[in-house]
Formats: structure tokens, sequence, C-alpha cells
């Protein structure tokens, strides 16, 4: 790859959604609304850290054509005056309903759920505060998800963390998405200082929770650790509120290096659709990756999610199959088999025979190095070349065999998809090739370049942060 101009853009993906400035993270308010899919994210577009929330907001008809409109939540209300954080979305009554989380940061720095409405998806009123703090909760409440269950009864799950500063789910109700009703605790953790991004899958033969843990220093309150998981329960388990352990039966959404925040949805079509934020980028990893690029961080792919033999099968959503355009040889080595684009855009199908399978190790190695593969019986090891200290950084994980490999390639990322989807593994990488290539021990492999989708982008706009004197500007905003 060319050095990095002060212009940046080296990195920026084609095939994953992202702003064109400033920084991202968790997917909020994931929904199909009157045919569109629309996917926010919590953004700041003044600069590449973590100092001022608002909404990011894409809308597409099929997935593969977006657009980025302007901010549809900016702060600037007495109960969101320091942030409009994350939360999600529902349609109830021919709108949508948006729920966030709304941040004042006083000397007693406290957080709200709030409620904003769109009737046409294009203008969102405020309509301010749902669901305050209850009492025995920190300033740690956070991230309301809701959904309806089949007799229309509207629920919320917040993550929070009680004044023992051990992390809990709790949960409220509502019958027209405006007057809830503060249940209390219906999942908790005493390992975990903080539970955040709930949700709740029901659609299922089993209910399915999804979370992420996250340890926090009791004396600085700042974050040590965290990950999303699912844990499976009965059907309606959280409607008995007897309090789930999350502490344990649970398993990792993805075992990749960079994935975290994850949110669900049910699209017109009935499937149930999952995206997450892509990074777990340490600070180095961070500031190295995207110091000259004008932006930093994207979303993952829209999976489809779905259970099969009691697990929970992932795959990519099928309208990206699109995408792909040359097909390219394959060379049979030695040492087994490579291939190579003409273009960093990739998609690598391997599939192993059953001798290969039952016990043979196996090797992947993605350009050069950026990513390898390796696995021997019930163990796998993921290896990506840190980039911020000129190392090998290496996570291992049980998995029994592998008998299919799909590797979807972008810009600055690699999703892989193991076995049909019962593995996803996800990760942010430095390019170290402008094409794409790949080294395998053994299976027989299928090689595609890949086009990217389009995203038109926002041009010039206002990047003055909303003061407290805009009220007026954000009792309707505007998106177009």
């Amino acid at each position: 790859m060319p050095e990095a101009t002060g212009k940046g853009n080296e990195f920026m993906q084609k095939i994953h959604l992202e702003t064109n400035q400033g920084l991202i993270n968790d997917p909020n308010g994931l929904c199909q609304f009157r045919h569109t899919y629309y996917v926010f994210c919590q953004w700041n577009p003044l600069k590449k850290d973590h100092t001022h929330k608002e909404w990011a907001m894409f809308t597409s008809k099929d997935l593969i054509h977006w657009k980025q409109h302007a901010s549809p939540l900016k702060l600037g209300e007495p109960f969101d005056r320091d942030g409009t954080y994350s939360g999600s979305a529902i349609e109830q009554d021919g709108a949508i309903f948006v729920y966030y989380t709304g941040n004042v940061k006083c000397e007693n720095r406290y957080t709200n759920q709030c409620l904003a409405v769109s009737e046409n998806g294009v203008d969102f009123h405020k309509k301010g505060v749902v669901l305050p703090t209850p009492p025995g909760i920190t300033r740690h409440f956070r991230d309301p998800k809701v959904f309806q269950d089949k007799d229309g009864m509207i629920y919320m799950l917040v993550g929070a963390q009680t004044l023992d500063q051990k992390g809990k789910i709790l949960l409220a109700r509502s019958e027209n998405g405006i007057d809830f009703d503060y249940l209390g605790i219906i999942a908790k953790s005493q390992i975990y200082e903080m539970i955040e991004c709930p949700d709740l899958i029901t659609d299922f033969d089993q209910d399915l929770y999804l979370y992420c843990l996250q340890g926090r220093d009791p004396i600085t309150d700042e974050v040590t650790d965290s990950f999303a998981v699912y844990q499976v329960t009965p059907k309606d388990r959280f409607k008995q509120f007897e309090p789930l352990d999350l502490d344990h039966n649970w398993q990792k959404l993805d075992e990749g290096l960079d994935f975290f925040a994850p949110q669900t949805f049910i699209d017109k079509k009935g499937r149930r659709m999952m995206i997450g934020w892509m990074s777990r980028l340490d600070d180095n990893q961070e500031r190295l990756l995207f110091e000259k690029e004008p932006n930093a961080h994207c979303l993952s792919f829209p999976r489809v999610l779905t259970w099969k033999n009691d697990r929970l099968i992932q795959t990519l959503a099928e309208e990206f199959e699109s995408l792909k355009t040359t097909s390219h040889p394959i060379e049979i080595t030695s040492n087994g088999l490579q291939g190579k684009t003409t273009n960093r855009l990739a998609y690598l199908k391997i599939e192993r025979s059953p001798s290969e399978q039952s016990g043979q190790p196996f090797r992947l190695v993605l350009n050069a190095g950026e990513l390898i593969v390796t696995w021997k019986p019930k163990t796998c090891e993921l290896i990506r070349k840190d980039w911020a200290q000129d190392r090998e950084e290496t996570k291992t994980f049980p998995l029994d065999e592998i008998r299919t490999i799909e590797v979807w390639v972008d810009e600055s990322s690699f999703e892989l998809f193991v076995n049909q989807g019962e593995q996803v593994l996800s990760a942010r990488v430095k390019p170290l090739e402008s094409h794409f290539s790949f080294e395998a021990t053994d299976g027989q492999a299928r090689l595609f370049d890949l086009e990217g989708f389009t995203l038109e982008k926002l041009g010039s706009m206002d990047l003055k942060p909303a003061g407290h004197a805009r009220k007026e500007e954000e009792t309707a905003i505007a998106v177009y």
C-alpha cells in the first residue's frame, strides 16, 4: 500500500458502514420502517474520540445501496444535554419510536432513558424521559433495548450497575411505548461491574439473551475488560422475575478480535438480523490505524441469526452475494493451495474433505500474515500482526473441527464465517497489500473479487456541537 497522505482514506471501508469523518461506535435503533432499513450508531463528528455523542444515520432499501444522513439525534435538551447515547427502535402506531440514553454530566452525573418519535422516518421529535434512573442504581444506566411480545406488550431492557458496583439488566414494561413501569432486576452479575447492550431474542425455540460483560476498575471506574456474549434460556423466563445468572453458561458471539455492542432486529422478511461495532482495538492500535484518516471505526456486516441443532448460526445477509464479480483460479502447490485477486475486496471459501476434517491440522494465511488461522483437533488460533507493537497478537478458543471457512475481505478488515456460521471471527487489520492473497494447507477453494456497495455520504454540514441554546433545533430535527 502507498504511504498514507495527510488526507487519509487509506483504510476506509467499501462494504462496511462508516461515516466520512469523526468516530463511530455502538449500532443503535436498528429497524426496517416502510421497507427502508435504518441503521443508526453512536457518532462524534467533531473528533476521533468519545468526548461527544450524537447519532449517525444510514438508510437503505436493499442493504447494498446506502445513504448517510445528518444526525437525527443531537444533545441539547436538559435531559440529554451532554450526549445522546446508545439505544434502540421499534415501529409503533405507524411511527418510529427511538429510545436512547440521555446523559447529564453535572456534579451528580445521571442518565435517563428517553424517547424520540418520527412519523415519516425523516423528522425526529424528542418526547423526553420515559424511564429515570431507579433507586439503587448508579449513573451506569444505559443502552435501552425495546421489543414487543406476541401480545403487543412493550418491554425495555436496560444495562445497569447497582450501588455495590455489580452489573445488572433491568426490565420495564409499557402498553403504549410512552408510559413505562419499572419492574426490577431480571439478570445479574457477581463478577462484572457493568452489563452493556442487553438484547433478548424471543422468536426462536428458546430465548437468547445477548449482552456485553464489562469489567471496571472499582477505584478509577475505567474499563478493564469487555466482550459480547449470549446465553440460552427457556421461553419467557424474563417474565418470571427470577434473576438470571449472567456470569456462567454464556458463549461468545464472535471469537475474533474486533466485535462489540451488537444489536438485533427483525426485518420485513422475518429475518432476525444483527449488527455490531467492529472494534476492540487498544488505544495504540486505534491511534496508529486512524491517525491520518478522517474517520475511525466501522460497523460489522449485517448478519442473519438462526437457531439450528441447538446452536446459534450467523450468516451474512444474502444480499451481499450480489457483490461477487470475477472468479480467480486456485493454484495447487506442494504445501497445499494458494490464490490471489486483483483487488483488495475479495471473497474466499474453502471446503475441507471428511478425511481432512478428521484431525489433519489446518493453516490459513491471509495477505502475507495480516491474519492467520491455525487449527489442530479441538483448538483454533487466530493470529493478527499487531501494527502497534510489531508482534503477533494471538487468540485461542475451542473448536471441534473446520469443515468450511468463508472469508469476506474489505479494505482494512476480515470477517470469517466458520462451518456455515457456527462460529464467526472478526478483525480489523492494517493492510500490508493492495490486493488479496491466501495460502492454505488443504481443501478446495473458490475465490472472487468483490465490488463495493454504494454509500452516499454527507457533503458539507454544520459541525458545531449542539449547545444548550439550540433548543429550537432539537425539537424537530430534519435529517435531509
